[in-house]
């Protein structure tokens, strides 16, 4: 049952991201992400600079990362 919880956790924190990266519906503005997943922690990778170049998305994926460190899901963003 765990391994499911865990697993589900993971799905609904990536869907919660595609719909940050997704807002703007441009296919061109769409970062090339890794996402890594060890237990119920994520790491998310960004392409150097990006986070710099676009203050918005920066701003969105901070929130989102203090939103799941509030329900026990650890998001690391480089």
């Amino acid at each position: 049952m765990r391994c499911r919880r865990a697993s589900l956790n993971i799905f609904v924190a990536c869907l919660r991201l595609a719909i940050i990266f997704a807002s703007r519906r441009r296919d061109d503005l769409v970062p090339q992400i890794t996402l890594q997943a060890q237990d119920e922690n994520l790491t998310l990778i960004l392409p150097q600079g990006w986070l710099e170049h676009h203050p918005l998305g920066k701003e969105l994926i901070d929130q989102e990362s203090q939103w799941q460190s509030y329900v026990h899901w650890p998001l690391d963003v480089h």
